[in-house]
């Protein structure tokens, strides 16, 4: 379930909203938010299709995610799992943020 949209991000701009459920990215079933996260970064710069629920109604909508986004979403993935504390230059490390 979508919890929180970013105002200024891509998704609001397609009309994700609060509370919506994503089912699917690209018509491959997605059942927690981060095999959502998992398949939106597999796709890179590409377009994705996204399958959402919205009060009972199923609908497609279509996102292309940014370099800001898609490096946000790696670098909350990383924090989940690790139980390190953050450490900007290990990060930086990893990835290059424009």
């Amino acid at each position: 379930m979508v919890t929180d949209v970013d105002p200024s991000s891509a998704a609001s701009e397609v009309g994700i909203r609060v509370n919506n459920v994503i089912t699917e990215v690209n018509h491959r079933t997605v059942k927690a938010a981060s095999d959502v996260s998992a398949a939106l970064q597999r796709l890179g710069s590409r377009s994705a299709l996204l399958l959402v629920n919205r009060n009972g109604r199923s609908l497609f909508l279509a996102v292309q995610l940014t370099p800001q986004a898609r490096c946000q979403m790696f670098l909350d993935q990383l924090k989940e799992a690790s139980s390190c504390s953050y450490n900007p230059l290990l990060w930086s490390t990893f990835i290059a943020i424009p």
